[in-house]
């Protein structure tokens, strides 16, 4: 099944397990992974659609 994004995130939220929250060494270690770095390199362009 394909989850959008933001229904992934709300659902982690809806679950008590909101990212917002967690311990800043949990944060940057994510953000490895989701952060701005990783979308800049998915290269999104506005003007296609998936």
């Amino acid at each position: 099944m394909k989850v959008a994004v933001i229904t992934h995130y709300d659902l982690l939220v809806d679950k008590g397990n909101d990212p917002v929250c967690n311990p800043e060494p949990l944060k940057q270690y994510m953000d490895k992974w989701d952060g701005q770095d990783f979308i800049d390199a998915l290269q999104f362009d506005k003007t296609k659609s998936f």
